[in-house]
């Protein structure tokens, strides 16, 4: 029982009838410790009264969490979505009496629904995030959905492009939105980012992009390279303070999501998601030799693990980087050169194919190869 502070606020908590009752009292441990006392007084009094815990249903603990969601969260609209998806299940329960064993039926459920393990995680998150406030204003003892086992999530999904679906997709697509793509491919933005731009958040002279509206609430610079500048300084004029607008000056983006299946059926890229843009711009830095942490910062990911799903591509900068010690080593100078010759030779054949003038290529390298072996 006491004052206590979890992130910028404070909580009292004090006993009711052996009920332990928990508040949030705002950012001051002063008016904290006030009102711990005034609970208390009122406890000794008789006077005060636990919230009717036994009223409250699911359904309206749903409606309060959402206009607390609306005030504090970007992402409120997810939240009505996926609290609306189990009111059929929990609505007029009361919230009380909903346990982590109904938790798990209303996840068999979902799951039946074809629901991912991640999709049905977020789901759990944000009840979890609603019991957690209802703990906080006295309607539950306890949060049930700290009980409840996670969904199993798979890999994330990594699709990238090469250079040829690169072009065809942009060859497939309309001015506005090749300028959207370009943008996309050439910085690593989201595409809530790319379609956020307005004109002020562009610094051509000093060459960088200030991403204000990111996913993670805070801000970023990505560099604007020669390509991107071209592509965005030809927008100038179009009308509005967005970037990517309409002739009436609004976002286009619902627009664009349009124009965007139709160039990705026409490039025969149907598997592409816009979100995939971004991918093909980290993982071509990786393996063109970028550090994690520049790849984690011009993508603005919090912590290093999200940016290390692309850790894998970076092979051949290991590669080479565990090679600088070979001339160090005893030895090491005739192995770096086996090593060499036959990196050579297996990047041959698996491109080879079966025409004859290839095939002939092959084993004239091989024969160089081995000449130059022997000499050595």
């Amino acid at each position: 029982m006491g004052v206590r502070k979890r992130g910028d606020k404070f909580y009292i908590d004090y006993y009711v009838g052996g009920q332990r009752v928990r508040e949030s009292v705002g950012t001051s441990r002063r008016e904290a410790e006030q009102a711990l006392a005034a609970r208390n007084a009122e406890v000794v009094a008789g006077t005060f009264r636990l919230p009717s815990v036994e009223r409250t249903s699911f359904r309206e603990a749903v409606d309060q969490y959402l206009d607390w969601s609306r005030d504090h969260k970007r992402t409120w609209d997810n939240d009505q979505c996926m609290l609306g998806k189990l009111l059929p299940y929990l609505g007029d329960m009361p919230l009380s009496q909903v346990t982590a064993w109904q938790i798990e039926e209303v996840k068999k459920v979902l799951r039946s629904q074809g629901l991912s393990g991640s999709r049905g995680n977020r789901y759990l998150a944000t009840l979890s995030s609603l019991f957690h406030r209802a703990f906080d204003r006295g309607l539950v003892r306890e949060n049930p959905v700290k009980r409840v086992k996670r969904f199993r999530e798979s890999p994330g999904r990594l699709r990238y492009l090469d250079s040829e679906e690169i072009d065809r997709l942009l060859g497939s697509c309309g001015l506005d939105l090749r300028d959207a793509v370009i943008c996309a491919l050439g910085t690593g933005m989201r595409l809530g980012e790319i379609f956020s731009l307005r004109w002020r958040d562009l610094d051509f002279e000093a060459g960088f992009i200030h991403v204000v509206d990111s996913k993670n609430g805070e801000r970023r610079d990505v560099p604007l390279s020669a390509a991107i500048a071209k592509a965005l300084e030809g927008r100038k004029g179009r009308g509005g303070e967005w970037v990517f607008a309409r002739p009436d000056g609004t976002t286009c983006k619902s627009f664009m999501r349009t124009a965007w299946d139709k160039a990705r059926a026409r490039a025969g890229l149907e598997d592409v998601r816009f979100h995939d843009l971004r991918h093909t711009f980290a993982s071509h830095l990786v393996m063109g030799g970028a550090s994690e942490f520049a790849v984690q910062q011009l993508l603005g990911h919090k912590c290093l693990a999200m940016t290390r799903r692309y850790s894998h591509l970076s092979g051949g900068a290991l590669r080479q980087a565990v090679v600088v010690m070979d001339r160090l080593l005893p030895g090491g100078r005739d192995a770096a050169v086996t090593r060499r010759v036959g990196h050579k030779m297996g990047t041959v054949a698996r491109r080879a194919v079966r025409s004859s003038s290839q095939r002939a290529k092959i084993l004239s390298f091989a024969g160089v190869a081995e000449r130059q072996t022997q000499g050595t």
